[in-house]
């Protein structure tokens, strides 16, 4: 957290929605998120590791203290 700041000041992003496994071929995706995430190729390869997708239904946005907003998809 940036020096000075507290996290009720600290801008802040809730998602609501429904996720729903991906069953189809999910090769390039897997490659994509071993490039970009340090380590994740140990959580794949438990054998039971699935990808998912979330279709948000509402955004919750908390700009810092008393700046709340709600946003629906």
């Amino acid at each position: 957290m940036p020096a000075g700041r507290t996290r009720r000041k600290v801008a802040r992003l809730t998602l609501i929605g429904n996720a729903r496994r991906l069953d189809e071929d999910c090769a390039a995706l897997q490659a994509r998120y071993l490039a970009y995430v340090a380590g994740a190729n140990r959580l794949v390869a438990l054998g039971d590791f699935t990808f998912y997708r979330i279709e948000p239904l509402t955004l919750r946005y908390i700009g810092g203290f008393g700046a709340i907003h709600w946003v629906s998809a």
